[in-house]
């Protein structure tokens, strides 16, 4: 996408960290870079709305608008994960996924 600040951009999804004293459920970001790949945006996706199934970001596109839809996987607690399963290093082993869509201005 061509950003009238930034010139040329890209978006990157992450799917959570697991680096130690990081929770791999509510760390899944996307990032904004720009043509020399310097992060110039980030979006707590994972943190911000993990209760409702939004935790590990896998797909990311800009809408011809500028908008962001972002794609996410709920993992195995079927997208609404217990204080438990949310605070455990490696939470989703089992279960069932849930996906979700969100959309991002």
């Amino acid at each position: 996408m061509d950003d009238a600040k930034h010139g040329i951009v890209s978006v990157v999804p992450t799917l959570g960290s697991q680096m130690s004293g990081e929770n791999f459920t509510t760390s899944g970001v996307v990032g904004i870079y720009d043509k020399a790949n310097t992060l110039i945006s980030e979006l707590q996706v994972a943190e911000k709305l993990w209760q409702l199934g939004f935790q590990h970001p896998h797909d990311a596109m800009f809408l011809p608008n500028g908008d962001l839809v972002v794609c996410t996987w709920g993992a195995g607690c079927g997208g609404q994960p217990s204080e438990e399963c949310r605070h455990s290093q490696y939470p989703h082993v089992s279960g069932v996924g849930a996906g979700t869509i969100s959309y991002w201005k």
